[in-house]
């Protein structure tokens, strides 16, 4: 008899639940607790197959966060549903207000710079003070070209 007539999966989500299970255990019960609770929201989906769209309607999740889940789970077990911690806890993620004023400035360049442009020109900038930002803070600090006002 195979693992599908047996549980209704496959060996390798059969796999991912056992070594799922063990991590699980060695968590706190927080994070189990959460891990279960998204497992519950998402059981309609994994066991009876229902529409993903209308599992994730239902539990008031985005579809995107529901379909990470989802994959997550069949890839990893039940231990994949836990929160993970953010991996610069502790760190500064903020940068300093000359910077921002760099980045603000280099944005209000015309014509607009490409991104990855104002990119590179804020890594040379930033090398001297040691702060080097991601790509993600410039698109946060510096607006989109059609969100500024036509005069400048």
């Amino acid at each position: 008899m195979s693992l599908s007539e047996l549980f209704g999966i496959g060996r390798q989500q059969y796999l991912a639940y056992c070594v799922g299970m063990d991590e699980l255990a060695g968590l706190p019960e927080e994070a189990r607790r959460l891990a279960l609770d998204r497992f519950r929201l998402l059981q309609p989906h994994l066991e009876q197959n229902e529409p993903l769209t209308s599992v994730a309607k239902a539990a008031g999740i985005p579809y995107r966060t529901a379909h990470r889940l989802v994959s997550q789970y069949r890839r990893h077990g039940l231990a994949a549903l836990v929160r993970k911690k953010r991996l610069d806890r502790g760190q500064r993620r903020v940068v300093s207000i000359s910077l921002k004023e760099a980045i603000e400035g280099l944005a209000l360049k015309k014509p607009p710079l490409p991104i990855a442009a104002l990119y590179r020109q804020v890594v040379k900038l930033s090398q001297e003070s040691g702060e080097l930002p991601r790509l993600s803070t410039h698109r946060a600090i510096s607006p989109p070209a059609s969100d500024l006002p036509a005069t400048l």
